[in-house]
């Protein structure tokens, strides 16, 4: 059996508004800490780009925030080595502002984070990136996303990790890192991620999706990570595996679903960032 993506299911708490869900953090946090908070509910800070979502988010805070809360942090910095307002999952410059004056877009490194503000009507405002009273935090992540195919289900997080991680990720939610074993399952990972919603593709992760295989333990020999059993379908990209890394003195040892290129396989490098799919036994097509 399969089940569509659910292409605007939200976790509870959370609201939905143009392909990603949205909330806002309970506790106080500093930016850093209300990072890695999102991260944790595989998702990250948000990240607002256009007149429409920031009115949507601002209304979200408006109606979500406790009286004691003077504001939100959202996933915006200025780096000061670039001199720019950065998108800070995204790695890219800010396309959108909504500063309620000139004067509160400071750039010194003392104001280095921008933040909704309850006194600004929930324009946007700079401060310190280490205050925590008063500060809540928005988090943004795509939909739940699963479908199942002969006997296995395949969750598709929205978390951007490298390789070293998703091991651990997918344990965690009782799983494994996807691992495709013939033409027929490959096929329908590939429909699966065609339909599917990710954020936007970025340099630092270009949209790209984990598969649990590496040869780094011998180059040439790839291997599945779950029980290191020898990988005998592949789907590569032409010219595909190249180990491209190796021109920059590290090995591409791990191997992603390459969304530029139909997610056909590719070779990458461990350390990049790629999102994650866990694949699940199907209780319902045992129990069904």
């Amino acid at each position: 059996m399969i089940f569509p993506v659910a292409s605007n299911e939200c976790p509870d708490g959370w609201e939905f508004f143009e392909g990603s869900c949205y909330t806002l953090g309970a506790t106080s946090k500093d930016f850093e800490y209300a990072r890695r908070e999102c991260i944790e509910l595989d998702g990250y800070l948000a990240e607002v780009t256009t007149q429409e979502e920031n009115d949507f988010v601002k209304d979200l805070v408006s109606r979500t925030a406790a009286d004691d809360v003077s504001g939100a942090y959202m996933g915006l910095q200025m780096l000061s080595w670039k001199g720019v307002w950065e998108l800070r999952s995204s790695g890219t410059p800010a396309p959108y502002y909504d500063f309620a004056t000139p004067s509160k877009r400071q750039t010194s490194s003392e104001y280095s984070c921008a933040v909704f503000d309850r006194a600004s009507d929930w324009s946007w405002v700079t401060q310190g990136c280490d205050i925590q009273q008063g500060m809540r935090f928005v988090c943004e992540r795509c939909p739940m996303q699963r479908e199942c195919f002969q006997g296995s289900c395949y969750d598709l997080r929205c978390l951007s990790e490298a390789h070293r991680y998703i091991e651990d990720t997918c344990g965690n939610a009782g799983g494994q890192v996807l691992e495709i074993n013939s033409g027929e399952e490959n096929d329908f990972i590939k429909g699966f991620l065609r339909k599917a919603t990710l954020p936007l593709s970025t340099y630092l992760n270009p949209g790209n999706v984990w598969l649990g295989a590496t040869d780094q333990d011998t180059e040439g020999d790839l291997r599945w990570m779950s029980d290191n059993s020898e990988v005998t379908f592949t789907d590569w990209a032409d010219g595909e595996p190249n180990n491209f890394g190796v021109n920059r003195g590290r090995n591409s040892d791990c191997v992603v679903l390459d969304s530029k290129n139909d997610w056909k396989w590719n070779d990458e490098d461990c350390l990049h960032k790629s999102y994650v799919m866990c694949e699940m036994e199907d209780v319902s097509a045992i129990t069904g």
